[in-house]
């Protein structure tokens, strides 16, 4: 927050709400079945920990099946 360094905001959580609306799912829809999970997950080393931590419990708090394999990109 600014002019408040006790406060985060993390714009990640829905950039990650992103991937699975951006199929349908508040619409239940046939692509977001036929899309869901990803067959691969791939992620550069700096965003890791909100993708391999907060993004699976983001998917299990909603009941929705977790990505598949990771491959994280290290340069």
């Amino acid at each position: 927050m600014p002019d408040d360094d006790t406060q985060t905001i993390y714009v990640w959580a829905d950039a990650l709400t992103n991937y699975i609306s951006a199929l349908g799912y508040a619409d239940d829809s046939e692509k977001f079945r036929k899309f869901w999970p990803a067959d691969v997950h791939l992620i550069g080393k700096d965003i890791l920990r909100f993708h391999a931590i907060f993004w699976p419990a983001m998917l299990l708090s909603l009941g929705l099946d977790l990505l598949r394999p990771y491959m994280f990109m290290a340069t």
